[in-house]
């Protein structure tokens, strides 16, 4: 054997045998990792920790107690109806117009938006358009329980559509309370805005986050209807009882524990499945499943997408999967811990700065998200393919403080009213409100103290939570430069708003 050709032999030998090393060091590496997150299951276990999907999913409830089948029949209703201008512009409620300060939807001469303008005679002929749906809606709120028979191994193909009639229905009573309260006709509008309350004390069992979302959403619809009723010269004080106790029922807390429980379950599923699949990525993204989203349009940078996807794919199933699904366990562990001490009246702003740090320490702080709907799946980075969703899932946290204080708010300024109309003026502090229109004075959710609350020399109030930076400037409503937003959990306090006058109104529509 000629020398070169036995330098070639070596070469090859060589090759192998760090190909071989690399190999084993894979083996060992991947076996380790399974054996890493197995020990971590079965200390969740230990613990008292559901992780399967199947003892998270809801027991069936009876028909007599589930107002499902009714949704079903509003969704079929609201799919029939004609396009009337309900679809285009909704009638204002609590529609900021300068910071801390809010118009009288009911007391403007049409409903409109900048682009928009409708009378209040349209607006009654589109609501007795609807006039089935609103009548189901009101019917649902006599079942204790909005339960959906759903596929939860299907994934999220089966929630979505469902999902977006939610909105719809909240925005739909949410019109019908503004059109009924200018017309003066306020238990009718209470009504509207109870019926509300009511589907989503009954819709609280779905281990999804996105439900909960959802959920958070419709309330913050039904929050601002209730501002409305609020601006009512005169409100039966038992209707006003029956709605605050309404609202007092309505649980963010728990209904987002309980979603990010499932969260997990789901995440281990998902990860059995995609080890399983021929092409994980592309099965997690929608632009790949709609052809969209990957390559230029040139047939090399197509192959060249396609070649480093499947290359990334294979690297996640040999080297990532197990520390990847890891490391989501342990980051939905400090978001479920982290709404816990929030149930124990932990302050916010302290639990999200130290989800944040844990988050941090575990690599999965709040970075750049991958888009399934348009981003390219060739484009994922395999070391966090599953894990990369924590950052998403953080978000929880803060839409759970806002629409708690918004709760709180809500609950506290009721009680208000409820004080003003029996003693003709507001109490000079929160405390004069307990026992006779509230068991307790509200806790700012942000910072744990007590809501901040001034009777002002108007005659009026400022009732606010400290909000998203837990300090308190004196309720003050304004933004953040350079921010020049009007919303009122912009500010750098949250203040429940106050009426705008008719002039501060009238530059809102002109600017």
């Amino acid at each position: 054997m000629s020398d070169k050709r036995k330098a070639w032999v070596k070469v090859l030998w060589t090759a192998a045998g760090v190909l071989m090393l690399l190999l084993l060091f894979a083996v060992v590496a991947h076996i380790s990792a399974k054996s890493g997150l197995d020990r971590y299951r079965a200390r969740l276990a230990a613990a008292g920790e559901e992780l399967s999907l199947e003892k998270l999913i809801p027991p069936p409830v009876p028909e007599e107690l589930n107002s499902a089948s009714m949704f079903q029949e509003v969704i079929t209703l609201l799919d029939s109806y004609p396009s009337n201008c309900l679809d285009t512009v909704s009638p204002p409620a609590m529609r900021m117009v300068v910071p801390g300060k809010a118009m009288i939807g009911w007391r403007q001469p049409d409903a409109r938006d900048f682009e928009v303008t409708v009378t209040w005679a349209e607006v009654e002929l589109a609501l007795d358009e609807r006039a089935g749906a609103i009548d189901l809606l009101h019917r649902m709120s006599s079942r204790p329980c909005l339960a959906f028979e759903l596929d939860y191994h299907d994934g999220f193909r089966s929630l979505m559509r469902r999902l977006v009639y939610f909105k719809r229905l909240a925005q739909l009573l949410s019109a019908a309370t503004v059109i009924e309260l200018s017309r003066s006709n306020v238990p009718a509008a209470i009504a509207h805005n109870q019926a509300l309350y009511s589907i989503l004390n009954a819709w609280t069992n779905e281990p999804i986050v996105i439900s909960s979302l959802v959920r958070m959403a419709c309330a913050a619809i039904g929050f601002n209807a209730t501002w409305e009723i609020l601006q009512a010269p005169v409100v039966d004080d038992s209707a006003l009882a029956a709605l605050q106790s309404n609202i007092e029922r309505v649980d963010f807390i728990d209904a987002a524990e309980w979603s990010l429980i499932g969260e997990r379950a789901f995440i281990s599923m998902n990860a059995a499945n995609l080890r399983g699949s021929n092409s994980p990525f592309s099965s997690m993204s929608l632009a790949a499943a709609m052809g969209a989203g990957a390559g230029g349009g040139n047939w090399y940078e197509e192959l060249w997408d396609i070649t480093r996807l499947r290359a990334k794919e294979t690297l996640w199933k040999v080297a990532y999967s197990y520390t990847d699904e890891l490391r989501a366990l342990q980051g939905c562990a400090v978001l479920i811990n982290g709404v816990r001490s929030v149930r124990t009246n932990a302050p916010f702003v302290l639990v999200r700065d130290e989800i944040e740090r844990e988050l941090e320490a575990l690599g999965l702080s709040a970075g750049e998200l991958f888009d399934v709907l348009s981003d390219n799946p060739a484009d994922i980075d395999p070391r966090s393919f599953i894990s990369s969703s924590i950052s998403s899932l953080n978000r929880t946290i803060n839409r759970l403080m806002a629409v708690e204080a918004q709760r709180r708010l809500v609950i506290t300024a009721i009680a208000l009213k409820r004080y003003q109309q029996k003693h003709g003026q507001y109490p000079p502090e929160l405390s004069a409100l307990v026992p006779d229109f509230l068991k307790e004075v509200p806790a700012d959710p942000a910072d744990g103290d007590p809501l901040r609350y001034r009777v002002e020399p108007d005659g009026g109030y400022t009732l606010y939570s400290v909000g998203e930076n837990g300090t308190d400037e004196g309720g003050d409503p304004s933004p953040e430069p350079p921010s020049n937003s009007t919303a009122w959990q912009r500010g750098r306090d949250w203040v429940w708003p106050r009426r705008a006058t008719e002039a501060e109104v009238g530059v809102y529509w002109r600017r």
